[in-house]
């Protein structure tokens, strides 16, 4: 990350593929726990002289991290109870207006779909006595972007489509969906003996959407072993917050 740019707090993504599944999550990125996790990486006399001329093994510790990179994540963690306000004024009112929330510049960006309840503009009031909070708006909100993502994902599994993700955008703007890759598509029909998978396009014209959707052909399959949650090689696994 450098400065000025984006971290959305808590994508969300509905996958559905040839045999019928679908995964979902959502969540923040939990930067405490990563700086936790670099800075138990370092080695305890990493300030004698000794080691200043050392480089360490291990790709995630803070010695392997330019001064840049790592100012940033301390400003970033620095903002976390900040985030735990908003989000968690977001996880009693699901309903409500809340898109997403970003690093963006020196503070955080709160997504937000219409006016924001009590209960957020009170968050939104705790959170700016711990660092600048603006309130951009938001098309839509999380809510509904999950619920059109969740009737997509359910059409494909019952039409046998070919999608293979749905994206909802953070900036509540509507949906990005991605059909499996042409060779994906293709060894999928050899192994299972199939003439023909549904084309997400013809799914999507039967539904009745709330939200703008966009729809690309993927360059390459997603690997669905690969995971927030997995924390062996080669994958390292992050936080997560659930409803």
């Amino acid at each position: 990350m450098r400065p000025g740019e984006r971290n959305p707090l808590n994508p969300s993504n509905h996958t559905g593929n040839h045999d019928r599944r679908r995964s979902y999550s959502r969540g923040a990125v939990a930067f405490a726990a990563l700086l936790a996790l670099l800075l138990a990486a370092a080695p305890a006399n990493a300030g004698d002289e000794k080691q200043e001329d050392s480089v360490s093994p291990d790709a995630q510790s803070t010695e392997n991290l330019d001064p840049e990179t790592l100012d940033i994540m301390l400003r970033q963690n620095a903002l976390q109870p900040a985030v735990s306000e908003l989000y968690e004024a977001h996880l009693a009112e699901p309903a409500a207006g809340f898109t997403s929330i970003s690093f963006e510049g020196d503070g955080l960006a709160l997504y937000y779909s219409g006016t924001p309840t009590a209960r957020m503009e009170g968050a939104i009031a705790s959170a700016r006595r711990l660092g600048p909070v603006e309130i951009k708006s938001a098309p839509y909100s999380l809510a509904e972007m999950e619920a059109d993502a969740a009737a997509i994902s359910d059409a494909n599994a019952r039409a046998g489509g070919n999608l293979q993700s749905v994206g909802m955008r953070y900036d509540g703007t509507g949906l990005d969906v991605e059909r499996l890759p042409v060779d994906a598509e293709r060894r999928i029909l050899r192994t299972t003996n199939q003439s023909t998978l549904t084309d997400i396009s013809t799914i999507l014209s039967g539904l009745s959407l709330s939200v703008p959707v966009t729809v690309s052909t993927a360059t390459e399959e997603v690997n669905i072993l690969a995971s927030r949650v997995a924390d062996t090689s080669p994958w390292n696994g992050g936080g997560r917050w659930e409803s």
